[in-house]
């Protein structure tokens, strides 16, 4: 499969996420200068440079008094793949830009950009070549977004990693965890049409009994959408040139 039509369907995926950040229900939280869209946003950071694929700021104007970091103004990275050629690479990547970015996107505001909370995206495209993916190389995904699952505190605010399945022909509405203000976790609708792998239905089937009719780990990763972005790609295509029809 060729870069090219990688990179064709990268962009779909990027602009789609792009509709959804500027549209997705909570934004209505928000008044319209109180929220920014950066596509592929650089960064160059005491010798760190790159670029996340989609990054966007929440941010409450006004502010109330808060005892713990004020989780309505929020940072989101979107870091996408087609497909995962060298998985512990783009995980070290991942892991790259969820450090810096935050870091080289206060440096270059003033007054210094409040976050409350980041949420880092790794995005993958829902298809049968990606969900075998996470299958072949489940104690690396493990590691990465299940056992760390639970936020974090970095030190001035709290930090999430989630592994997002999206298919942009068919979004879904989904159940998300949400943070409250004192750090608590909660379930809540925030109705994004991806599926977050790593959420608490997912640690919940990672932790069934391997003996009982419950699912597993893997049952998570059955429902994929297409075999590979060639696939995507085809019906992509074809929705296109129905809807203009």
């Amino acid at each position: 499969m060729n870069d090219q039509l990688y990179d064709k369907v990268h962009a779909v995926i990027v602009n789609w996420l792009i509709e959804l950040v500027r549209g997705k229900p909570e934004s209505g939280k928000y008044e319209p200068e109180e929220i920014e869209v950066y596509p592929e946003y650089p960064y160059n950071y005491y010798g760190q440079r790159g670029s996340v694929d989609l990054m966007a700021y929440f941010s409450k104007i006004e502010r109330r008094d808060r005892s713990g970091p004020d989780t309505r103004n929020a940072l989101e990275l979107f870091e996408v793949w087609t497909a995962v050629t060298r998985l512990e690479e783009a995980i070290r990547k991942f892991n790259e830009k969820a450090s810096v970015v935050p870091k080289a996107f206060q440096t270059t505001r003033k007054p210094l950009p409040v976050i409350g909370v980041q949420r880092n995206y790794f995005v993958l495209l829902n298809t049968m070549q990606n969900t075998l993916l996470i299958k072949d190389y489940w104690q690396i995904f493990q590691a990465q977004f299940f056992e760390f699952h639970k936020v974090l505190y970095k030190g001035q605010w709290f930090v999430t990693n989630q592994l997002v399945l999206v298919d942009p022909l068919d979004p879904r509405l989904v159940w998300y965890e949400a943070l409250n203000a004192d750090g608590s976790e909660g379930l809540g609708l925030l109705n994004r049409p991806w599926r977050v792998a790593n959420e608490p239905d997912a640690l919940r089937f990672y932790n069934s009994d391997p003996n009982s009719n419950e699912l597993t780990p893997f049952d998570m990763f059955s429902d994929w959408a297409y075999l590979d972005a060639k696939d995507f790609w085809t019906q992509w295509q074809d929705s296109k040139g129905k809807s203009h029809g």
